[in-house]
């Protein structure tokens, strides 16, 4: 009898490190891309067409990813969980954050943006560049035991993210997290399904979900 492939905790899941692999990729150049808009080099409009179609695609893929990824270990106490996440979630945050934005403050008159002081101290509800992604992400891994716990009720929690997040100011941090939530959900609701493909087919429905 043959059924979904089973995994170990530890064992490394190729098309999913694929996938994450690709949506890495698209992110430096999106980084590359926003920062040669800052300092006005790329000035096309065929540029900034990309850099659209790019920020609706690959950060919607890492938070799906997210979803589908964390019912690997279902079975795994939500505390145990949620303090793995801490460690692996908001500690790099709070690290990363207090490095970055140290270097950004020293260098801030030879960057494309200067940054006060101040910003550190706001890192608790004030993500730096960037770091919004780990912000969000522990946020959405907060309200993980409890989607579990509903399963019934994720697609009207995917629905209820994409038409709330569009209530809010584009970037901002509330439109951030319920639009996050929404692939971050989708991915809970789909995991099964697209666990149960061959290998090679199960970037297929991620793609067509976030299209």
């Amino acid at each position: 009898m043959t059924g979904a492939p089973t995994h170990s905790p530890n064992s490394r899941i190729e098309w999913l490190d694929a996938a994450r692999g690709i949506g890495i990729v698209l992110v430096v150049f999106g980084h590359v891309l926003r920062g040669l808009f800052g300092a006005d080099i790329a000035t096309d409009p065929t540029w900034h067409a990309i850099d659209y179609k790019l920020y609706t695609f690959h950060m919607p893929l890492f938070f799906l990813l997210a979803g589908v990824s964390v019912t690997f270990g279902h079975a795994q106490p939500a505390t145990d969980f949620l303090k793995n996440k801490v460690w692996t979630v908001a500690y790099p945050y709070f690290l990363w954050s207090l490095i970055q934005g140290g270097v950004m403050i020293a260098l801030s008159s030879h960057t494309n943006a200067g940054y006060n002081p101040s910003v550190l101290w706001s890192i608790g509800w004030e993500p730096i560049a960037q770091f919004w992604f780990l912000y969000v992400l522990m946020l959405c891994h907060l309200t993980m035991p409890v989607l579990k716990l509903h399963m019934h009720l994720l697609p009207y929690v995917v629905a209820g993210g994409l038409i709330g997040s569009s209530f809010f100011a584009p970037d901002s941090a509330s439109q951030r997290i319920l639009h996050s939530l929404s692939f971050y959900a989708a991915g809970l609701w789909l995991a099964d399904r697209i666990k149960g493909l061959p290998p090679l087919n199960n970037v297929s429905p991620i793609v067509g979900a976030l299209a």
